[in-house]
């Protein structure tokens, strides 16, 4: 849906001698609005690819991720290795240890294999993200080429929002209710519950498209116990 039908929706509702006024706004907030939600729900997920040179054990995470999701190094999963656990990261020289990775480790904008790769590979890398919606002028360098690279499920445009077409008609709700917020209109809590409803909604169908039918099943009966997947 482009951004212009989306600032219609907005507007609708408010008075005609205002709409005008409110529709710079109305777009700036819907640019908020998406943001707030991938945020909210971590609906935007993308694949990415990194070629390992040989003895490389740092990757660098892009600045927009949010989740790490899984992991593979030459086909292969690795296992999430957190610090606390007994494992050793390196030789008796004090370098890092080299191998065939098997584990990673998430510190900062930083990807640590573990071991380090003793030949060269390819990463691959699932997780959820975010971009800033700025004003579109962000999408002007990115082309089909090193875009479709780099995501799984969307194409970025700047006519209209990059997040999926089903929740871009929940986006007018939280710029109802910021406007109606700025003009001290007592309707905005109605916007606002709306939208945060909505989210909440997304944010549980998204986290449940990634837990296993059995873990589902098992959580109903023991809300402690935990899922490795």
């Amino acid at each position: 849906m482009l951004w212009s039908k989306l600032v219609d929706r907005v507007l609708v509702g408010f008075e005609g001698t205002k709409q005008n006024l409110y529709r710079t706004r109305a777009q700036e907030y819907l640019y908020e609005a998406q943001e707030d939600f991938v945020l909210g729900t971590k609906c935007l997920e993308f694949l990415l690819n990194s070629s390992v040179a040989k003895d490389q054990y740092i990757i660098e995470l892009p600045d927009s991720y949010l989740d790490i999701n899984r992991v593979e190094f030459n086909g292969e999963p690795l296992e999430y290795l957190p610090l606390w656990q007994n494992s050793q990261f390196f030789n008796s020289a004090g370098e890092w240890l080299m191998g065939t990775p098997s584990y990673y480790h998430v510190q900062g904008q930083e990807l640590f294999i573990i071991p380090g790769a003793k030949s060269a590979g390819t990463l691959k890398l699932w997780c959820t993200g975010v971009y800033e919606s700025a004003d579109g002028s962000y999408w002007e360098n990115f082309t089909d080429a090193n875009w479709e690279s780099n995501t799984t499920t969307l194409r970025a445009f700047t006519e209209e929002p990059y997040i999926q077409e089903p929740y871009q008609k929940y986006l007018p709700n939280y710029a109802k209710y910021m406007i109606m917020l700025d003009e001290s209109d007592d309707r905005f809590g109605n916007f606002k519950s709306m939208y945060e409803e909505d989210k909440d909604k997304v944010r549980k169908q998204v986290q449940g498209r990634k837990v296993p039918i059995v873990s589902r099943v098992k959580d109903s009966l023991d809300s402690n116990t935990i899922f490795k997947y």
